[in-house]
């Protein structure tokens, strides 16, 4: 079986330090319609901080 990376990019109006459940939405509804072929999660934001959540990895920008 192959396996892709995904990579969906949103325009979002400005870059947030803090990571809030709406930033996880775009991630959660591609899941919804992916049917199970989602093996995990990353948001990257502009925050410093490596974050390591229940269904997510949080990544700020310049570790990616």
């Amino acid at each position: 079986m192959r396996k892709f990376a995904i990579w969906l990019l949103f325009r979002v109006s400005k870059s947030s330090q803090t990571v809030l459940p709406k930033m996880f939405k775009g991630m959660d509804y591609f899941s919804s319609i992916a049917k199970g072929k989602v093996e995990s999660q990353t948001l990257v934001y502009g925050g410093k901080d490596i974050q390591n959540r229940t269904r997510y990895q949080v990544r700020p920008w310049n570790e990616v």
